[in-house]
C-alpha cells in the first residue's frame, strides 16, 4: 500500500502536532509532506518542538520504500490508477482469478472496489480480518496483473486528463469534476475552512479578507487568472492562493469522488465529525448534551447517521475526550494542576506553582524562596497566564477542569478548605482558582441550593449536604447534632410510653451510634451530664414527667386546652389543697380526650401549661412535688377536722375514703394527714358531740337561704346576723344535712344531686 495514502493518526506523531496538522486539513502523511518548515512555521499553535518532530518525520517517510516493491515516490502514478479505478467504477469482481476464499474476505470486510486495496501489499492484506497468507499472495498477484494488463487504458486516461489541462484559465476542480460542479460547491461547503486559518502569508490572505471571501468554499473554483483579477497581488502570492486550493484538492479528492459517484457517506469523513463535535462542546464549556441534542446540532448542515455519531462519539469517550454523565455527554478537560508540570515554565516557577497549590500562603512560599510576598505574587500569576496562553495554543480551549468551579469559588462565600471533602473538590481547586485571579464570593452558600440555572443538581446536593454538615436527616428534615435538638426527636420516635430517665439514656446513645454519628462527649449521654441533662430534660415541654423520673412523650405545646381549664373551674377553689388524683377520678372521659393517663401527669401538664398564661392567671396556685396543688393559703389540719366534724361518726377506713374523694390524696398518705384528730377516734370510729339547732329555729334559717351556693364560713355570718342569740357553732355538718344540704368540706349545695351536677348547670347557665 502506498504510505501516503495513510492517516497521519497512523504515526506516533504527538498529539499536540497532530491536533494542530488536523487543523489545516491535513489528514493523510501524503498531505503532510507537501509542507516544508516554512509553511509548518505558519500553522497557528504549533509550537518549535512540533515543527521539529514534524520534519524528522517528513524525511523518515521520504526515505521510506515499501517491503512489497510499491515505492514511496510512485505517488502521482499510484494517484492516476485509483483516479482511473474510481472513476471507472471498478469492482473486486473483476478480479476473477482469485479464489473464493480470497473474494470472500475482501467483500465481507468491506473492499468491494478494487481501488480500495489495489496498492496494498501482503502485509497489509494479512491485516484484514480472517485473512490468510496464500489468499493475501493470491490478490496481491493478481492487483499487480490488473495493472500491467489495462496500462494501456491507464495511459489513455492519463493523456484525456493532460489535454483538458489549463492552468491559467481553469480551477483545479475543472478536471476531472466538470461534471458534478454542484456536488463539489457543497462538499467544499459542508468541509469549509475559514481564509484566517488557512496557511497564507499576510500579504494575500489580507486581500482575500479586504475582497470579501470568508471561506475556501467562495475561492474554490477561482483560476490562476480569477485570483490575478483580485489586483495588488504579486505572482509569488497568486501562486500561494492557487496552491491553497490545490493543496485542499488533494487532500480531499478521494472523499470527492466518492460523494460525486453517489457515495452520500463520504461528504463528511469521521475526523470532521469529531472535530464539529468538539466545536460544539467548545461554545458549551461544561455543560452536556444527550445523543439526540448532538445530532440535531450536527445535522443543522448536513445529514450524518445516528449509527455514525455514535461511533465517532464511542471513540471520544474511548480515548477520554468525553466522558458520559446521566444520559449526557460532557467535554473532558485536563487538570490544571497536572498540566502545569508538563508546560514551558522553568522549573522554579513550578516549585512555587506546587507550593500554592500545597496550601502555603504567600509569605511563606516568600521566605522559602528568599523574595517578597508581593514577587510571588507576581510570579505566580504570571507564570499561570503563560501557562494557559500555552495551553490555548496547543488545545484551542481556554478552560481546565477546575474552572468548572469559578462560578461558585466567584459567586459565594464558603470556608472553602472545610468544604472540600463535602463537595468533593481538592482543596488545590480552591487554590488554582485564587492564584488564577478569580475573586471570592459574597452571597449565603444556602442561596446556591436555589441557583438552578447555574449549578448542577449534583453539586447543589453536595453543597446541601455540606450546609447541613452539623446535621443528621431524620422524618424528612434536618435536625442540629445537639443534644437539645436530637432529644425531642428521639422521645417522639422511641418513647411514646413510660421510659425512665436512665432507659432514655440507653435509648439515646443507641440512637446515635444507629445513625452512625461519631462519639463526641459533647453529643452523647456521660456519667458528667446526667444530672444537669435531667434537670432540664424534665422541665421540656414535649414530655409528661411523672414519680419514679418516668416520662413519655407529650406535645403539649400543640393543644388548646380551653375545655380542660373550663371544666376544672380552677378558679372556683379557695384556701385548699387538692390531689390531682381528684380531677382524674371526677372527670375520666375529659381526661381521655386529653390523653392524661394519672395524677402525675396532669399535675405535670398544670404545671408546664399555666407557665405561659395562656388560659389566665393564677397567682394563688402552687404545685407541690407530690400531685399536689394548693389554692391559696390552706390549712390542712383545720381541713381534716372539719371533714371529721362533718362525717362523725364514721370509721377510719370511711373517714380515708372520704378524705381520698374530697382531696384527692393517695390512701397511703392519708394517715399522715389525720395525726392531729386521732383523739376522736374511739372504738374505732371518730365520733364528736354537735350542738344541735331547735326545729323552729332551723325551718326559719333556711327559709332565708334560697341559693343553691353557700360556703360554710358565709353561712355562719349569715346565722350570726340572722339570730341575736346565735352561736357560730350551730353550723356544723349535722344541722347543715338536716336542713337538706349536700355539706363539703367548705362549702354546701342544695337543690341538685351533686357537686358535679351542679357545677354542670352553672357551665350551660353561663353559655346561655
Amino acid at each position: 500500500m502506498d504510505i501516503k495514502l495513510l492517516s497521519i493518526e497512523e504515526t506516533d506523531l504527538s498529539v499536540r502536532s497532530k491536533n494542530a496538522l488536523h487543523r489545516v486539513g491535513v489528514s493523510t502523511i501524503g498531505d503532510m509532506m507537501e509542507y516544508d518548515a516554512d509553511k509548518l512555521s505558519l500553522i497557528r499553535n504549533l509550537g518549535a518542538k512540533s515543527i521539529t518532530e514534524i520534519l524528522e518525520k517528513i524525511e523518515y517517510y521520504k526515505n521510506y520504500k515499501d517491503s512489497n516493491s510499491h515505492s514511496i515516490t510512485d505517488v502521482d502514478e499510484s494517484q492516476l490508477i485509483i483516479d482511473y479505478l474510481s472513476l471507472n467504477d471498478v469492482k473486486t469482481e473483476t478480479l476473477t482469478l482469485i479464489s473464493a476464499r480470497a473474494y470472500n474476505q475482501l467483500i465481507f470486510n468491506g473492499y468491494d472496489k478494487l481501488e480500495k486495496f489495489i496498492f496494498m501489499t501482503v502485509d497489509d492484506l494479512m491485516l484484514i480480518e480472517g485473512m490468510d497468507k496464500n489468499s493475501a499472495i493470491e490478490i496481491f498477484r493478481e492487483c499487480k496483473y490488473y495493472i500491467n494488463e489495462n496500462k494501456d487504458k491507464i495511459k489513455e486516461f492519463s493523456d484525456k486528463r493532460k489535454k483538458k489541462e489549463d492552468i491559467s484559465h481553469l480551477s483545479v476542480f475543472e478536471v476531472p469534476y466538470a461534471d458534478f460542479r454542484d456536488k463539489v460547491a457543497y462538499y467544499v461547503k459542508v468541509n469549509d475552512i475559514d481564509i484566517s486559518d488557512m496557511i497564507l502569508s499576510a500579504r494575500p490572505k489580507n486581500r482575500l479578507i479586504a475582497c470579501g471571501y470568508r471561506s475556501i468554499s467562495d475561492i474554490v473554483f477561482m483560476s490562476k487568472n480569477d485570483i490575478k483579477l483580485l489586483g495588488h497581488l504579486g505572482e509569488n502570492s497568486v501562486s500561494e492562493i492557487f496552491d491553497v486550493i490545490n493543496q485542499y484538492r488533494s487532500i480531499h479528492e478521494n472523499r470527492i469522488k466518492l460523494y460525486a459517484n453517489g457515495e452520500t457517506s463520504a461528504l463528511i469523513d469521521n475526523n470532521t465529525i469529531e472535530n464539529k463535535i468538539l466545536k460544539i462542546y467548545h461554545a458549551l464549556e461544561f455543560r452536556g448534551l444527550t445523543l439526540d441534542e448532538l445530532s440535531k446540532q450536527l445535522n443543522q448542515s448536513v445529514e450524518i447517521s445516528t449509527e455514525r455519531i455514535k461511533k465517532v462519539i464511542g471513540k471520544l469517550l474511548a480515548n477520554k475526550t468525553l466522558e458520559y454523565v446521566d444520559y449526557r455527554c460532557y467535554k473532558v478537560y485536563p487538570r490544571f494542576v497536572d498540566y502545569y508540570l508538563k508546560s514551558d515554565i522553568d522549573t522554579r516557577e513550578k516549585e512555587m506553582i506546587a507550593s500554592r497549590l500545597s496550601g502555603l500562603t504567600l509569605d511563606e512560599i516568600g521566605t522559602n524562596f528568599s523574595i517578597t510576598r508581593e514577587r510571588v505574587r507576581q510570579v505566580l500569576k504570571r507564570s499561570v497566564e503563560k501557562i494557559k496562553e500555552q495551553y490555548v495554543l496547543e488545545t484551542g480551549d481556554n478552560i481546565f477542569d477546575e474552572d468548572y468551579y469559578k462560578y461558585l469559588y466567584e459567586t459565594y462565600d464558603f470556608d472553602h478548605d472545610e468544604s472540600s471533602p463535602w463537595l468533593g473538590v481538592p482543596a488545590e481547586t480552591w487554590r488554582y482558582l485564587d492564584t488564577a485571579g478569580s475573586k471570592k464570593g459574597a452571597l449565603s452558600l444556602e442561596s446556591a441550593l436555589k441557583d438552578t440555572d447555574n449549578l448542577e443538581a449534583a453539586l447543589r446536593l453536595r453543597i446541601k449536604n455540606y450546609i447541613n454538615r452539623n446535621k443528621i436527616y431524620i422524618d424528612g428534615k434536618w435536625v442540629e447534632k445537639t443534644r437539645a435538638e436530637l432529644e425531642p426527636i428521639i422521645v417522639k420516635k422511641r418513647c411514646t410510653e413510660d421510659v425512665t430517665f436512665t432507659q432514655f439514656v440507653d435509648i439515646f446513645n443507641e440512637f446515635l451510634q444507629e445513625e452512625e454519628i461519631p462519639y463526641n462527649e459533647k453529643l452523647y449521654y456521660t456519667d458528667d451530664v446526667l444530672a444537669t441533662r435531667k434537670n432540664k430534660f424534665q422541665e421540656s415541654r414535649y414530655i409528661l414527667w411523672k414519680h419514679g423520673e418516668k416520662f413519655r412523650y407529650y406535645d403539649i405545646d400543640s393543644q388548646d386546652y380551653s375545655e380542660l381549664f373550663e371544666i376544672l373551674n380552677l378558679h372556683s377553689y379557695k384556701n385548699v389543697e387538692l390531689s390531682t388524683v381528684k380531677f382524674m377520678e371526677e372527670y375520666p372521659s375529659l381526661m381521655s380526650k386529653y390523653d392524661i393517663r394519672d395524677g402525675y401527669e396532669l399535675h405535670n401538664l398544670l404545671k408546664k401549661v399555666l407557665e405561659t398564661d395562656t388560659y389566665g392567671s393564677f397567682p394563688d396556685l402552687k404545685f407541690s412535688k407530690m400531685p399536689h396543688i394548693k389554692f391559696g393559703m390552706p390549712d390542712r389540719e383545720s381541713d381534716m377536722f372539719d371533714i371529721m366534724i362533718e362525717h362523725a361518726p364514721i370509721s377510719y377506713m370511711q373517714l380515708c375514703d372520704v378524705i381520698h374523694k374530697e382531696y384527692g390524696y393517695d390512701l397511703r398518705l392519708i394517715p399522715n394527714y389525720i395525726k392531729h384528730i386521732m383523739e376522736y377516734y374511739h372504738k374505732g370510729m371518730f365520733t364528736i358531740d354537735y350542738k344541735e339547732m331547735s326545729q323552729g329555729r332551723m325551718d326559719s334559717f333556711k327559709a332565708i337561704l334560697t341559693e343553691d351556693f353557700y360556703f360554710i364560713n358565709d353561712l355562719k355570718s349569715i346565722y350570726i346576723n340572722f339570730f341575736n342569740d346565735a352561736n357560730a357553732d350551730d353550723i356544723n355538718s349535722y344541722n347543715l344535712k338536716r336542713m337538706g344540704f349536700i355539706v363539703n368540706s367548705d362549702y354546701v349545695i342544695q337543690n341538685h344531686k351533686s357537686a358535679d351536677e351542679y357545677i354542670r348547670a352553672q357551665q350551660i347557665n353561663t353559655t346561655a
